[in-house]
């Protein structure tokens, strides 16, 4: 499946990179990428992921919670083929 995950984070240089890296390791392909509601401290950054295993998303995202400039939870929706 793919999957749909929503990261309240930091508006700082390098965040992205950080959280591309972690998806990578885990084997993580992007599809597509919106930065949303960005503010002078914070925005929302949107991804939707190409096919990947439940397991792979959630190893990426016990590590992405733990960057410290990711500011809540992760927002995760697994999208179904048809």
């Amino acid at each position: 499946s793919s999957y749909y995950l929503r990261l309240a984070v930091e508006d700082k240089v390098g965040v992205m990179a950080n959280v591309a890296a972690i998806l990578s390791r885990h084997g993580i392909s992007i599809e597509a990428l919106i930065q949303k509601d960005a503010k002078k401290t914070a925005a929302q950054i949107v991804i939707v992921t190409n096919e990947v295993s439940e397991s792979n998303v959630n190893a990426a995202i016990a590590q992405l919670v733990e960057l410290p400039e990711v500011l809540s939870d992760i927002g995760r929706i697994r999208i179904a083929a048809f």
